[in-house]
């Protein structure tokens, strides 16, 4: 067994970052434009999550079952 890590991405921490879920499940979303570059059969999505964030966090593992994706997660420390 092998792995290829193909990409990674740092993205700084501010407030005003990201979509609301509602956003987020429009067909050109940001979101929805990365999840769409990528197939199920050839990729994971890892999500690291706050506590407060697991709510949000099943709601899009759910979305990205269903599509045939692969979605360990990490829960990050508080901070």
């Amino acid at each position: 067994m092998s792995f290829d890590l193909r990409g990674w991405e740092l993205i700084p921490e501010f407030e005003g970052r990201g979509e609301t879920y509602e956003t987020a499940c429009q067909p050109f979303s940001e979101y929805a434009r990365a999840i769409n570059r990528l197939s199920p059969s050839h990729a994971t999505i890892t999500m690291w999550v706050y506590a407060d964030g697991f709510p949000l966090y099943r709601k899009l593992r759910d979305d990205l079952h269903a599509r045939g994706f692969l979605v360990p997660h990490g829960r990050s420390p508080k901070g």
